[in-house]
């Protein structure tokens, strides 16, 4: 019998995929909340590891990319 797994999210995400910048590397968001960002990249980061990353927003301005800096923790 499958079970039901409960949803950990706090927060309402959206689906978006943005440009990520971190150091070294680079990646695309999947869905963003005011409680995380979910983004792929090809670096192996492990958890716990404290993370600088930008997002690229390009839509907000047309012609200009707005790059909004981040300091997180890598969850899962």
């Amino acid at each position: 019998m499958r079970q039901l797994i409960k949803d950990r999210r706090c927060a309402a995400r959206i689906t978006i995929a943005l440009p990520v910048t971190l150091e070294p590397g680079t990646g695309t968001t999947r869905d963003v909340s005011q409680e995380g960002v979910f983004f792929f990249t090809a670096r192996k980061i492990e958890v716990g590891t404290p993370l600088d990353f930008a997002l690229e927003f390009d839509y907000l301005t047309p012609g200009e990319a707005v790059l909004l800096r981040y300091r997180g923790e890598v969850v899962r």
